[in-house]
């Protein structure tokens, strides 16, 4: 996928990509739609590189832009260890955890 350098640099969000603005004609409000670059992860407790199961979606409330509401839908990443179908240890799911939609000043 390719992201927008210019949409990511005016949402300020560290760590994640725009890839979606939508605009709710009834109140003006925005929805941002943003996720992180596809990348392996190891397992944080075996280190063995995980499968994806997708991106469930969490939705942030963030301070108004240019006057009006913003919501952000952050596609999440989460994953699933292999190594416990290995019998390494048990069955470990997780999330991304050090990146967040957090704005940070300039």
């Amino acid at each position: 996928m390719s992201y927008c350098h210019r949409c990511d640099v005016l949402v300020g969000l560290d760590g994640v990509h725009v890839i979606a603005v939508e605009r709710d004609d009834a109140n003006g409000a925005l929805t941002v739609t943003v996720e992180s670059a596809p990348r392996l992860e190891g397992c944080p407790r075996c280190g063995v590189v995980a499968v994806s199961l997708g991106r469930p979606v969490v939705e942030l409330i963030d301070a108004p832009m240019a006057g009006r509401p913003v919501r952000i839908r952050w596609r999440k990443r989460s994953w699933r260890c292999p190594g416990s179908r290995l019998v390494l240890h048990p069955k470990v799911l997780f999330t991304v955890t050090d990146t967040a939609p957090v704005p940070h000043p300039p």
